[in-house]
């Protein structure tokens, strides 16, 4: 008998979470999220030029070398 008491007193308690704290939190993942997603775009784009240079030089090296 007490148990189900415990139960439901415990659904209760749980039902009566504040929702503006639960925003806030989502929110602030979200953002999260979104700087992540920034961040690894920008690195994405880095590595991209990085390649891009090496490989120039790369190539500028050896038209030097064969000139």
């Amino acid at each position: 008998m007490s148990t189900t008491n415990n139960e439901n007193h415990h659904h209760h308690h749980h039902s009566h979470h504040r929702p503006d704290d639960t925003g806030i939190f989502r929110k602030r993942m979200s953002d999260h999220v979104k700087r992540i997603r920034i961040i690894r775009r920008a690195v994405y784009w880095v590595v991209i030029a990085l390649a891009v240079l090496v490989s120039l030089a790369v190539v500028y090296a050896y038209i030097i070398d064969r000139g």
